[in-house]
């Protein structure tokens, strides 16, 4: 193993200890919240009481010089859902990325229907990304 791949392989571990360790719920800090880690360059995170919906395919590719991110949200209840969800972007240092624009985005899955959320990266910078999901209030 070279060089670089030891040290790209302990920042992913140390991103992911470190994202996972940090995730909390507003609405109640005792509950934790549910990361889905399928692929070490994308997290999903939302709330417990989300427990009807469920992550399916988690994707990331390169497009160009930056990283596209996507993830499938199932609803498994027999109502609609209302949800948003908002995707925050890290550089290799595990340094969040902070963009002036990044708003929360609404969405209205129908019962036992799935959803992609995407994203294209904005920087070249980015390497890892989290996609949170919450119930919309």
């Amino acid at each position: 193993m070279t060089l670089s791949s030891k040290v790209r392989l302990g920042a992913i571990l140390c991103l992911l200890a470190m994202f996972t360790a940090c995730a909390s719920q507003k609405n109640n800090p005792n509950a934790k919240s549910k990361i889905n880690n399928k692929t070490p360059y994308l997290s999903v995170i939302y709330d417990p009481m989300l427990s009807l919906i469920k992550v399916g395919n988690e994707l990331v590719r390169i497009n160009g010089d930056k990283r596209e991110f996507s993830a499938e949200i199932i609803n498994i209840n027999n109502f609609n859902e209302k949800l948003k969800y908002k995707f925050k972007y890290y550089d290799k240092q595990g340094f969040e990325v902070k963009l002036k624009n990044n708003p929360w985005k609404s969405i209205n899955i129908a019962p036992y229907e799935s959803m992609s959320l995407q994203s294209l990266s904005p920087s070249n910078r980015i390497i890892y990304a989290k996609l949170f999901v919450e119930k919309e209030i």
